[in-house]
């Protein structure tokens, strides 16, 4: 019965100090934080690599000869081929649920494409990316480097209007740590996405509108660690 009594009058005791315990190796802003970025990220890498496939287009003689509709005399250049790379950085900044965080990110793509025939071009490359997520939360910190591939094909339906279909995969690797190093851990990620849109443009030479709409999906399996 005292030692009930006891327990009861230490319990409001207790209670203080358990509010005041802090779990440092929590996922906390990370967990909170990564999903977004790694959204936003893959979402920039796939507009970059479709702006690099339709670029790759304009460095083939084919796509200039169906624009202007080259007249075959026996002259007409070999076009099967054409190529173009692009690289961007992209910096984000946000506070989702209260946890602030800063990440910084490179992403690049080199393109090659093929045309099968006047109206239909296979567009293939390969991709990568690095960045780094810095989160007030624990001091905490996540960098990440990627390295994938992807396929698509281009189809125009009309000399204003392309079909563009794309399908990629891409390997991840993630270095967290916490506590200003205190807590650390590493996984894997396989991301993969698929990209339907119609592109194309409208107007005159002195006004004009270029457009783009379609259908995205992105899936991301993260391994625990």
């Amino acid at each position: 019965m005292r030692l009930r009594l006891l327990m009861l009058a230490l319990l409001p005791f207790l209670l203080v100090f358990a509010n005041t315990a802090e779990a440092k190796n929590v996922p906390g802003s990370a967990a909170a934080v990564e999903g977004r970025v790694d959204r936003l990220v893959a979402s920039g890498l796939i507009n970059m690599t479709v702006a690099a496939a339709l670029e790759s287009l304009q460095f083939s003689d084919c796509q200039y000869q169906r624009d202007e509709e080259v007249v075959d005399t026996g002259r007409r250049n070999t076009c099967e081929w054409g190529f173009s790379a692009r690289g961007e950085m992209l910096y984000l900044k946000d506070s989702p649920s209260g946890y602030s965080y800063e990440s910084t990110n490179g992403m690049g793509t080199i393109m090659l494409s093929r045309w099968i025939s006047p109206d239909t071009v296979l567009v293939g490359g390969i991709l990568f990316e690095v960045g780094q997520t810095d989160t007030d939360y624990n001091d905490g910190e996540v960098k990440r480097k990627g390295v994938g591939g992807t396929i698509g094909v281009i189809h125009h339906i009309s000399p204003q209007m392309a079909l563009n279909l794309f399908g990629g995969a891409e390997w991840l690797n993630y270095d967290v740590s916490r506590s200003k190093g205190a807590f650390e851990g590493e996984y894997d990620a396989m991301r993969l996405f698929a990209d339907a849109a119609l592109s194309g443009e409208l107007g005159s030479p002195t006004l004009w509108l270029i457009y783009r709409g379609g259908l995205r999906v992105i899936n991301q399996n993260n391994e625990s660690y």
